[in-house]
């Protein structure tokens, strides 16, 4: 829901906003990839987007967790988030592995 958020929140005052969001399902892992529209992410904040408390929104607009507590939550759970930086629009990456019973 926060890559989601982030991304709605990108593209808001863009005239051709777009969000888009795919999964693939293997037999291994399930795969989401969430890209949007809006501008990328400069290369110098790259690192620093998914540290607790960084945010480059505005005062009251961003707590700078959102992406944090994701990346935590996702990683409990065996998989992993990330910026897919060779894309020619921000997107990140969801993997998650496929438990069978």
């Amino acid at each position: 829901l926060n890559l989601l958020n982030n991304s709605y929140d990108a593209v808001i005052s863009s005239p051709s906003a777009w969000v888009n969001l795919q999964v693939d399902n293997t037999d291994k892992k399930i795969r989401i990839l969430i890209s949007n529209s809006g501008p990328l992410i400069p290369e110098e904040i790259q690192e620093k987007i998914m540290h607790p408390f960084f945010t480059t929104k505005p005062p009251g607009q961003g707590t700078g967790l959102g992406l944090s507590i994701a990346k935590g939550i996702i990683e409990n759970h065996g998989g992993s988030l990330s910026l897919l930086l060779d894309q020619p629009h921000t997107t990140f990456q969801i993997e998650i592995p496929v438990f069978k019973s």
